[in-house]
């Protein structure tokens, strides 16, 4: 459900998979056909905080993520 829901995520084109087992890599190509309904795009955004990528270069005109209080 996870990667369905990051697969979803404008911007997102091909999230990065590491598998330590085959039937990991399995239910990752599963996750592709799996689509989620309207509520649960919803109730699983709500609970992320986006956050840049350590290392990731940003320009200066791109405001950073608000950080939670």
């Amino acid at each position: 459900m996870a990667l369905a829901w990051v697969a979803g995520q404008p911007g997102i084109t091909a999230p990065i998979l590491g598998v330590t087992n085959p039937h990991h890599l399995t239910d990752a190509i599963a996750a592709f056909d799996l689509e989620l309904s309207s509520a649960e795009q919803v109730q699983l955004t709500e609970h992320h905080t986006p956050r840049f990528a350590a290392g990731v270069y940003r320009s200066r005109t791109e405001a950073a993520p608000k950080t939670p209080s």
